[in-house]
């Protein structure tokens, strides 16, 4: 008959079928020469039934056949044992005995006063007591003499400061140098086997990691315990629900999974295990709604087991964050620097490895294994993975990853909850508190000098327009869109980067509306419908958005592009003509135009949409004025940047509209005449603008 085999712990090398017993055999030297450190922890991990009890027998059977002199093998079973004072009190006892019985072979003293005569085991326990505060009341300490204290042989309850009675009392400092001379005289040496930690309550366990704490240091005292790394997996897990008032998804019990398996592979004692998960229960515990759990796990075992990469991360990811903002460039020596400081934290080529590269990618998509050290960090991601990163609020996200580190978000993004509150406003299409929002933020001081409303431009790229509902572009798109104009009068022109706000401004409406008009073609014409009619940035519009439009059609110039890069139809973009052109003539608009930031941007574009009679008509009723043929003059000129911001007035842009050599006979004519100190600064700006056109080729 069949029976099935016990899975017990294996007792010895004849029932060992798995090759434990040459493991213990290779191991059990390595572990003897470990006592001759100044303490030692060895860890020996494995899930449930993986063999550690049985590897701790065969290393009891293995070590007294080595026959290492002085060695004295402890064993213990904590889980067995019961309460923590219990624990402590096991491997003090049994460490203390040895210690007696030495003491009682060579009748050494710690006094030379031979009226005081106290044995290096209660010093031991006495050391113990004062160091594991929490179980010292519960510890026996017997047979210790002092002064005034009681007869030999009477036990004592020894709680921490129970010398301090008996006026000046060793210090913790004083008894830990007598015990570790005393084991360094006696060459006592003690190797501690401590198995199952992973059926520990935390209150125990919490013991064990005290216990080592106290007296892992010791010369001659190495400790190998064997645990379970799931235990961590399962705590954090424990965690994870305790806040959220539920389990985690499939989604984020995999990755927890993953972060723990990989990032977990250097935990060796239990001590590291309670490290990680009070820096996980207390980062946790506060910014659940900030960031993305296996992440949090995966930042705080970096901190526990390799700091020096958790200290590269949070520099990185700081200076990523500003790059992806815009608000810094990142130089090639820097790059250089910090790819080389990379793979040295990460050297393995191994993609399965702690120490790869390829293993951190996974989680900071940035960075890749290359031979150049300046092509392993900031690299390109996806647009995928852009939008995971975000929306998951992973250590990743150049929105959120302050919050792993200073458990604060960066001072230089809008916080959840403010982009939460625009994206809300846009989508009740209450277009009056969505436009007076943005401008606020056009207005309001941003950190390094970008306003907020440019930085709310550059994010809103093709990812960030994935993530939001038709509605939600509709607002978004509309309130952008009419705000324009001031954005574009208030920007400060000395500023290179707001030279092309416009353009970015184009840019990011066109990707909203790529989105809108697969997403929903309905609200797709309702909104543009509200874009031609009632925008008030007409000159943006027109000159910026319509003409990029009409060049990616192929209705002017040679920039023809495939119908996927188009924001519009065909139609749409034919029935946007004749709205946006009975606006053009309307009296108060025209005079309103006058005004119109980056004119030459607008005229163009309507040169473009309509012809060129338009444009010119408006630009000679316009200029009728010296003042504002002065003031046209400034207005046309372009911009161009070597060693600074120059802005030259080139000859093609003006001879478009006006004659070139009567603008010039003009512009001499006014000159000449009796004018304001202002005017003549203005003209003189002008005859320095041609100068500066002349020399980029007009």
């Amino acid at each position: 008959m069949l029976s099935p085999d016990s899975d017990r712990a294996l007792e010895s090398s004849e029932q060992d079928e798995f090759g434990f017993a040459g493991i213990a055999r290779k191991l059990a030297p390595s572990l003897i020469a470990a006592t001759e450190s100044d303490g030692m922890v060895i860890g020996i991990e494995g899930p449930w039934g993986s063999g550690k009890s049985t590897m701790l027998n065969l290393l009891r059977k293995e070590l007294p056949a080595l026959n290492a002199p002085n060695l004295h093998i402890i064993s213990i079973a904590p889980w067995l044992i019961g309460d923590g004072s219990s624990l402590v009190r096991t491997l003090i006892e049994a460490m203390a005995d040895v210690l007696d019985t030495l003491d009682d072979a060579t009748s050494s003293r710690w006094s030379k006063n031979k009226k005081t005569a106290i044995r290096y085991g209660n010093l031991l326990r006495n050391y113990a007591a004062k160091t594991g505060r929490g179980v010292a009341p519960l510890v026996k300490l017997a047979g210790l003499f002092v002064p005034m204290a009681a007869a030999p042989g009477e036990g004592l309850d020894m709680g921490a400061g129970f010398l301090d009675k008996f006026g000046k009392a060793p210090t913790d400092a004083d008894l830990k140098q007598a015990i570790s001379e005393r084991l360094k005289s006696l060459d006592v040496r003690f190797l501690v086997l401590i198995d199952d930690l992973d059926r520990l309550e935390p209150a125990q366990a919490v013991e064990v990691v005290r216990l080592v704490r106290s007296v892992a240091d010791f010369p001659k005292v190495a400790y190998v315990m064997c645990y379970d790394r799931a235990v961590l997996g399962e705590k954090a897990l424990a965690i994870y629900s305790e806040v959220n008032k539920r389990p985690p998804s499939s989604e984020e019990l995999d990755e927890l999974r993953l972060a723990i398996d990989r990032e977990g592979q250097g935990l060796r004692t239990p001590r590291e295990v309670k490290l990680v998960l009070n820096g996980i229960r207390f980062a946790y515990a506060n910014l659940a709604e900030q960031v993305y759990f296996p992440d949090i796990c995966r930042i705080n075992l970096i901190k526990i087991l390799n700091p020096p990469l958790y200290v590269w991360l949070e520099k990185y990811l700081s200076l990523r964050s500003v790059l992806v903002t815009g608000d810094a460039m990142i130089e090639e020596d820097e790059r250089v620097t910090l790819g080389t400081e990379l793979k040295s934290l990460l050297p393995s080529s191994d993609a399965t490895s702690i120490r790869s590269i390829w293993g951190l990618r996974r989680f900071i998509p940035t960075v890749r294994s290359a031979d150049q050290p300046k092509d392993t960090v900031f690299d390109n991601e996806s647009e995928n993975e852009k939008r995971i990163m975000f929306q998951l609020k992973r250590l990743a996200s150049p929105q959120h990853y302050r919050f792993y580190f200073a458990l604060t978000g960066p001072k230089t993004v809008l916080t959840d909850a403010e982009y939460e509150f625009l994206i809300d406003v846009a989508a009740r299409d209450d277009l009056g508190q969505l436009k007076a929002t943005l401008i606020d933020y056009i207005h309001k001081p941003r950190p390094l000098g970008k306003s907020w409303f440019e930085y709310i431009i550059d994010q809103f790229d093709y990812s960030q327009w994935q993530r939001l509902t038709a509605k939600q572009i509709r607002g978004m798109v509309l309130g952008m869109s009419d705000v324009m104009q001031e954005m574009l009068m208030t920007a400060d022109h000395n500023r290179p980067s707001m030279l092309g706000i416009g353009q970015k401004a184009e840019d990011s409406v066109r990707e909203g509306l790529k989105r809108l008009r697969h997403l929903d073609p309905a609200i797709m014409t309702a909104t543009l419908h509200t874009l031609w009619r009632d925008t008030r940035s007409l000159g943006w519009l027109v000159g910026e958005f319509y003409r990029k439009e009409l060049q990616y059609h192929g209705r002017v110039g040679d920039r023809a592009q495939p119908d996927q890069i188009h924001a519009l139809t065909g139609e749409q973009l034919d029935a946007a003509k004749p709205v946006l052109e009975s606006r053009l003539v309307h009296p108060q608009t025209r005079l309103e135009l006058r005004n119109t930031p980056h004119l030459p941007y607008f005229l163009f574009g309507w040169l473009d949409m309509s012809g060129k009679d338009a444009p010119v008509e408006w630009v000679a009723d316009y200029t009728r004025d010296d003042a504002n043929f002065v003031k046209f003059l400034l207005q046309m000129r372009s911009w161009s940047m070597s060693d600074r911001v120059y802005y030259p007035l080139r000859k093609a842009n003006i001879s478009t509209f006006l004659d070139w050599d009567q603008t010039l006979q003009r512009l001499g004519q006014i000159e000449a005449a009796e004018i304001t100190s202002a005017m003549a600064t203005d003209i003189a700006e002008i005859r320095q603008a041609i100068e500066e056109g002349k020399e980029r080729g007009d």
